[in-house]
């Protein structure tokens, strides 16, 4: 066997361990949460030694990241497929959510008390420098205009959004499906939420007028 096929079924044997420590962590977080999960179990859970989970994570932390960081890239690849999706919300589709399904167990737990909170800012900040690096700026670029609010606040407001959506699916076990989810979020997207709470610009101006001081 040449040198080079030996460093491929190593790589291959790397990809795989980290694979059975992957699984076996997101199996344990459904099933116990985030929080009460030590080294000891994910390594039995995988069946392998703990000396073998440190050769390749400095700990628990570091795992959920480098596995979130995949699952999220694939859910990020499904909702954003170009730049357009800022200019033609249409875009947003029903397989947009189906990725969210698939992974439902493990969202649902990791966005409740049972998670963890450094999950959730590391997923905000992560799809939040996602939206800027390969939409907005991308954006701007296209139609050469200087935005009013900066592109940073901007891509929260869009990682923000995207996060509550998929948490609030989640609380409501899944009743709606991935075509009626995408059908809400692009109505929202496109058109605010006075025209989705069905107010015309006069109730909605009506509605700002007689607002407490301090919320019109």
């Amino acid at each position: 066997m040449s040198e080079a096929q030996m460093n491929v079924k190593v790589d291959r044997r790397i990809e795989r361990t980290k694979r059975l420590l992957r699984d076996a962590l997101l199996e344990l977080i459904v099933e116990k949460g985030y929080e009460s999960i030590t080294i000891s179990d994910i390594a039995d859970r995988a069946d392998v030694a703990r000396t073998t989970f440190y050769m390749h994570f400095a700990d628990k932390d570091e795992l959920l990241f480098k596995s979130i960081r995949e699952i999220y890239q694939a859910l990020f690849d499904q909702v954003v497929h170009d730049a357009s999706i800022l200019l033609d919300p249409d875009c947003i589709e029903a397989g947009d959510f189906e990725h969210v399904q698939e992974y439902a167990a493990f969202y649902k737990v990791m966005l409740s008390h049972q998670g963890s909170m450094a999950f959730f800012v590391y997923v905000m900040e992560y799809l939040a420098q996602e939206f800027c690096e390969k939409l907005l700026k991308e954006v701007v670029t296209l139609t050469g205009h200087i935005p009013t609010v900066p592109l940073q606040l901007q891509a929260y407001i869009m990682s923000g959004q995207l996060i509550a959506t998929v948490k609030w699916w989640l609380d409501n076990d899944l009743k709606h499906t991935p075509e009626q989810m995408a059908t809400m979020l692009k109505n929202i997207m496109s058109h605010g939420l006075s025209w989705s709470m069905e107010l015309d610009p006069a109730q909605a101006a009506e509605l700002r007028r007689k607002a407490p001081t301090g919320l019109a």
